[in-house]
This record gives C-alpha cells, structure tokens and sequence, in this order.
C-alpha cells in the first residue's frame, strides 16, 4: 500500500485514467449534503487565495478533501495507463464535473485558465477507444450522463438534454445535476453581486480558482499493492459521504471474488446483477424502492438479502449486520468456488421474493402473502421464501403448505394471541423442515401443531368456534383484520355456479345492527332493558353481526332501520356475505347468532386444523410433580388459551370459568380446575350451581346427569364421575355435576385442554336440550 498526498490538480494532470468498476453503486451525492460543502470549501481557498495576492494574508493553508483508494489496472497496446478505482468513486466524479463546469465557464473569459482545466479533464493522446479521453469513467448507469455533461460545453446546451429526458419521462442523471449546480454557483462568483465584474476581473478570479486546486486543496491517494485485498480496504475504510448500503457491499463483495476467481466480471454482472442497480426500468425501480419493515425503511434489495439470509443461515439476522452475514453464508457456500453459481441463487431467490412484495392474488401464495401484507406480517417471508424454493415442493404441495400456514396465522388472530414469537417460529421451522429427508405439507402441519403456549399454538376447532361466536371482532382486530378475514369467508361462499369476481376497490366494515344503535334500535323489552342492552353489546362486535361494504354505501346505511338497510345492501352489493340477508327478514341478537354460526362453517373450510381437536387418549406423565402445581400451570395455560373470556378467582390452584347458555332464561355452567380435599387428584368439573328455589334447575340438572356417557366415551383413560355436594377445595361451593378426574402427574397442558374438550362437548348438547324443554325461551342470544 503506498499512501501520497497529492494536489487536486496533479491527481488528474497525467495521461491516467480512473475506472469505476461496474459492479459499484451509480453516483449518489447530493447537492445539500456534499456539492455545497466541497464548493465551499473551494471557494474558501480561492478566496484565501485572492487575499495572499492583495497582499492580506502571507501564505494559504492547505485543505484535505478526502481519500481515494486505486489498484493499478492492466492496460496493453495503445491502452491509456489506467487505476480501478476501489473507494472514493463519488469524489473523483464530482471532481471531474467541477471541473468540467469551470473549463466551460473559462472559455472567452481566460484562454489559459481555459487550457489547465481542459488539460485535467481530457486525455490528449493516442488513446485505443474513445471513452479513454475521460480522466475519470463512471459506472454503467452513469457512463451516458457523465459523457454528455463533459461534451455539452455549457449548461445552456445540457439544460437542453435535460429538458428532453424530462419531457420523454427519463430520469435525469446526478452527474448532470451537478454540473449545473457548480456552472451556477461558479458562475454566480465569478460574476459578483449584481454581476458587476469584468472579464479581467473574472479572468482573476479564475487563477486563483486555479491556483487553489494546484496547490492548496490536496487528497490522500492510496496505491494498493499487488498483496493487497481491495476487498479488505473498501471494507474498512472510513470515508466520507453517502453511506455505503449493505447491497453496495454485497456488490463489491461478490465482483471481487469474481475478479480473483477471473470470471467475466462485465458478463456476470450484466447477467445477474444489472437489474439490482437499475433505477430506469420497471425491474430497478424495484429493487431501489424504499419500503417499510417495522419501524425501519430499506430499499427492497436490502430487505430480500434480510430475509434471503435468515432463512440460508436460520438465525436471526439483524438489518444493521446484514453485510457480515452475507460474508459468512458466502464463505461457506461458495468461498472457493465460482461467484457465477452464487449469483444464479441469488437470482434465483430474487425472482421468488418478487412474488412476495408483488402479490398474485390469483395465486394461493398471492392470496395469502396479501393477506400478510394487510396485517404488517412480513417476518413470515424467509418461511414462504424457503418453501418457495429449497423446500422442492410440487405446486399442489406448496398450496397445501400456504394453506396450513394461513390457517395458523389467521386462527391465531381471530383467537386473539400476538406474532411477537413469530420471527423465532420460523426459524424453528426452518431449522426442523431442513433437517427432514423429504418436506411435505403433513409435516409442516405437525410442526405447527406442537407449537405449545400463547407465543405459537395452533388454535383448536374448539378453540376458534369460541372466540369466532364471542370475540369482539372488529375491537380486537380492527378494521384491517376484520376486512381480511371477512373477505376469506367472502371467497369460500363462492361455488362455481357463481361467477368469479376479483375485490378491486376498497371495502369497509358494515355493522348490520349499528354500533350507535340506541337511538335507531329500540330494545324489543321482553325482559328487563339492562339485560337486553348487555346481550346487544356482547354480540355487537362480533363477526355474526359483520359485513363488508363500499365506503359510499356504508355511508348510506349506516343508522338506517333493518329493512331499509337490506333492500340498499342486497340491491347495490355483489358479495355473497350480502346476499345472505335476501332471505332474512329481521335483524335480532338470534338472527346475528345464526349468521355468526353460517360464517363459521366457510371459516372452518377456509383456515382448516389438521390437528385432533380432543384430549389425548395416552395421557404423557410428569415426574415429582403434585396436584397443586399440576393446576397451577394448567391455569397459567388457560389464562394463555382464553385471554378475553377469563375471570379468575384469587387462589392460584383454583380455576373457574363461567359459561353462559340461555341469557334470557339466565342460564350458565360453569367448569371448575382444582384439587380434592381428600386425595391428590386433579380434577375437571362440569356444574350449574343454580339456585336450588330456580325453577329451571331441575332441567339443567337432568340434562348434565344426561351426558355422563358421552364424557364418559371422550375420557376413557380417566375416571368419570357425577357427584352432588363435592367440594374441590375448601372455599368452593357444592358442585352438582360431573367430575373428570386426572392422577396428579398428568400433564398441564393435557388438563387444560380437558376444559376446551368439555366445552366442545358439553355446550351444543345442552342447548339442544334446553331448547326442547324449554320452549318459551328459544329466542336467546347464545354466547
């Protein structure tokens, strides 16, 4: 390595050339951040300059504009002597077209001013091409602007070029920009204020323009030897300007590699990485398009080699390290062979990521990814990325695999659980799917559904019925959610007796029964008004109550009574959701109960488990392991499980949950989770604890008794038994109903999931039977 400090001037005043590789990034500085600064720095000098004439200041102090790092090029024949340039690419341009802005400005003001500067931006020599000329040859992108900026000879003639790129809708380069700032700011000094100079005056002002870049404005420039590696200096040096991306490196990276391996540099790079750095095409602007992950806005070649990596690498990777993760996976992928077959995977890779940040909603992947996209989801993408291409899946597969994947994520949101965990989900998922012989959409399917508490399980049927008839919807997943799963369901009412409509424009969610409904709505006053509000308000929200709208015709709709909203909604909307309600002629807390239950079946078609909803017939064993613990993780899980719907009493070792049936016969059960005083079991309880004077207790009672031997069928591994008066724990009541119980070893989670399993069983039995002894109170609002 051999440094120099050299005048500005000198650094181009030999028949040299400096050549920008092609695999750098184009010219990226600016006017308020770098053309400003360096021309007053400049301008300082000259004027310093201008003093030591006048006899003001004895001497000028030298200025240091910066480093450039060159490594001397093979050049043969007739060749001009040339230096690839390895850092400082930025600065040499702008110096070039500074320069070329004063020559212009020189010429009929000073011949020999005009001379020098014309003397540092050509090489006049036998030359073998005519790009050999140029002191300085940019990059591919740059090579056009940079060659009419240095041949125009005035800003009025590039101006001009200027004008008609603008006019074809081309975009301008930054070299010419530049130029026309240095040829204004310039000429603006030169001129003075009022433009009240004279030439002679100009003529003066221009020496010690010149003088300055001979003699007082100086860089570093650093000559690398043969044992050098030009990789090693870009890298680590710290040079101002615009910061270097971690595409920019990855670049540089690769191309050196190719350069050391002597591959066709100027082929591979048109081959594979031309379309990365294009900012003129449809394909580069692209790739140069900033988007938002997060809090954080990259440029999309940034954020593919992101998600490219943490898939390649299955950890972690964080966008501040990107660079140093390439440089490992590179290493150990393909450190020591051709930098060709790397780029073809990088390619490769790229061509599949288009898909995730375009989406073809014609497509299953489409459909889903846009679904992603509407919910902020992009940490699934190095998932989808390796399923899209490592994974070597059929097409019917790979569907079968979004399928599985949406559900997942879907069911989750519906449930109510965060994506928190989810960049840690895929990388477990990563992890296990490669380690497979063979990946197929069971096994995925198997992975997901041994995901274990709020942070990654599959919600069950069970579960998602819940949370599907009692979730406030709209509240907990807001506008956006509600909208992608209402248009799922949307989509499932579709059979092919129906024509295929793709949803274009933007749809809004309708509340049928309004949410400010007391003034428009009255109650119907069957009982009293504080228990018809509750029960209005508890299914409000939910999706039974949902539908999808224009923003016009909601507008239209909004407060009106039930009749005139549905003539407007099933006469101006086309979706199925819609069309539902042709065939109903009130709008109740039973007809949003019913709706809800319609929904529900397309939601299950739509976003499917394969998992067993039911408790496991082999119960796994816990060693050292007491009841009480047993029920306190159990509870833990169930706070997890059902995060909206839990009350929980005070004690730790105690769960219970209240179901309510019936509002308006004011009907519940409840399931109780606890220990026996004693023995040290565990045991899950159905009971109503009803009033022994309530005049429907008899009924529930009998219709509890009546599901022993179902229960008794669903828990065949544990021991079933009704019992009247039996206490858990010491502060419970009497419990009249049935009790399952589990060994005190048994798993925590398998007993939580024993309530779900009860409720999945016990609930619509229990209606059924309610409603067939009581009918004077079918119209209820089912919770």
């Amino acid at each position: 390595m051999q440094p120099a400090r050299r005048a500005l001037f000198a650094l181009f005043e030999k028949q040299e050339r400096y050549v920008i590789p092609l695999f750098q990034r184009p010219y990226v500085w600016s006017a308020e951040n770098q053309w400003a600064p360096l021309w007053r720095d400049i301008q300082s000098r000259a004027e310093d300059e201008l003093s030591r004439r006048a006899g003001h200041v004895q001497e000028v102090a030298p200025h240091f504009l910066g480093t450039v790092v060159v490594e001397l090029k093979l050049t043969y024949g007739d060749q001009v002597r040339a230096f690839n340039v390895i850092d400082g690419q930025q600065r040499l341009t702008t110096f070039q077209v500074f320069f070329a802005a004063v020559r212009d400005l020189a010429k009929g003001i000073d011949e020999g001013a005009h001379r020098e500067f014309t003397r540092i931006t050509v090489n006049d020599c036998i030359r073998e091409t005519e790009e050999e000329q140029y002191k300085v040859w940019p990059t591919h992108f740059d090579q056009a602007g940079f060659e009419q900026v240095m041949r125009s000879g005035n800003l009025s003639v590039l101006e001009t070029w200027i004008d008609e790129r603008l006019h074809a809708s081309r975009p301008v380069p930054r070299v010419a920009l530049a130029y026309g700032f240095f040829s204004r700011e310039v000429r603006k000094w030169l001129l003075g204020e009022g433009e009240a100079r004279l030439v002679t005056e100009q003529a003066t002002f221009l020496r010690a323009l010149l003088t300055a870049v001979r003699d007082h404005l100086h860089v570093v420039a650093i000559e690398l030897d043969r044992e050098d590696d030009p990789q090693v200096i870009f890298e680590t040096i710290n040079a101002s300007g615009v910061p270097l991306l971690a595409s920019d490196l990855v670049r540089n990276h690769v191309f050196n590699h190719a350069a050391r391996q002597r591959e066709d540099l100027p082929r591979l790079y048109q081959s594979y990485w031309a379309a990365f750095d294009d900012t003129t095409d449809v394909v580069g602007g692209f790739w140069k398009a900033e988007h938002t992950q997060g809090r954080v806005k990259r440029e999309v070649l940034d954020l593919f080699l992101h998600h490219f990596l943490t898939f390649k690498l299955a950890e972690d990777v964080q966008l501040t390290s990107l660079f140093d993760a390439f440089k490992r996976w590179w290493k150990t992928t393909y450190g020591t062979g051709r930098a060709e077959d790397g780029l073809k995977e990088l390619q490769e890779k790229s061509h599949a990521y288009w898909k995730l940040v375009e989406p073809d909603k014609a497509t299953r992947l489409g459909l889903f990814v846009s679904r992603l996209a509407v919910l902020e989801l992009t940490t699934l993408n190095p998932l989808l990325l390796f399923l899209m291409t490592d994974a070597n899946l059929s097409a019917q597969q790979f569907d079968e695999c979004m399928t599985f994947l949406e559900s997942f994520v879907i069911r989750r949101l519906v449930v109510g659980y965060n994506s928190k965990a989810y960049n840690r989900l895929v990388l477990s998922l990563v992890r296990e799917l490669r380690s497979l012989p063979t990946i197929t959409p069971d096994a995925l399917g198997e992975l997901l559904t041994r995901q274990k508490g709020e942070s990654g399980i599959w919600p069950s049927d069970a579960l998602f019925k819940g949370a599907w008839h009692s979730t406030a919807a709209y509240r907990r997943l807001k506008s956006k959610g509600t909208i992608v799963v209402l248009e799922g369901v949307e989509r499932a009412l579709h059979s092919n007796r129906q024509e295929s409509i793709q949803i274009t424009g933007s749809l809004t969610v309708e509340h049928v029964l309004p949410q400010d409904w007391q003034p428009y709505w009255p109650l119907p006053g069957v009982m009293d008004a504080v228990t018809e509000a509750s029960a209005r308000e508890q299914l409000l929200h939910t999706f039974g109550n949902l539908t999808l709208l224009t923003q016009s015709l909601n507008s239209s709709s909004r407060h009106a009574a039930y009749h005139v909203k549905r003539q407007l909604i099933t006469r101006q909307s086309v979706l199925l959701l819609n069309a539902y309600f042709q065939d109903v002629e009130q709008w109740n807390e039973a007809a949003i109960v019913q709706r809800s239950e319609t929904l529900l079946e397309k939601a299950l078609e739509v976003w499917p488990h394969p998992g067993v909803n039911t408790v496991p017939a082999i119960l796994p064993q816990l060693d050292n392991v007491d009841s009480q613990m047993v029920v306190k993780e159990a509870r833990h899980l169930l706070r997890a499980l059902l995060p909206k719907t839990l009350e929980l009493d005070s004690p730790v070792t105690r769960f219970r949950l209240q179901r309510i049936l019936r509002r308006q016969a004011r009907v519940s059960v409840h399931y109780e989770l606890g220990t026996h005083p004693d023995d040290d079991d565990v045991r899950v309880c159905l009971h109503d604890e009803m009033d022994s004077r309530d005049k429907l207790k008899p009924f529930v009672t009998a219709a509890i008794r009546a599901l022993l031997p179902q229960v008794e069928a669903r828990f065949s591994e544990q021991f079933v038994r009704t019992r009247e008066n039996d206490r858990l724990t010491s502060d419970t009541g009497h419990l009249n109903g049935i009790h399952v119980v589990f060994p005190s070893g048994s798993a925590p989670s398998v007993v939580a999931q024993a309530i779900l399993a009860l409720s999945e069983l016990c609930e619509p039995y229990l209606l059924r039977a309610l409603n067939s002894q009581l009918p004077e109170y079918r119209v209820d609002a089912a919770n």
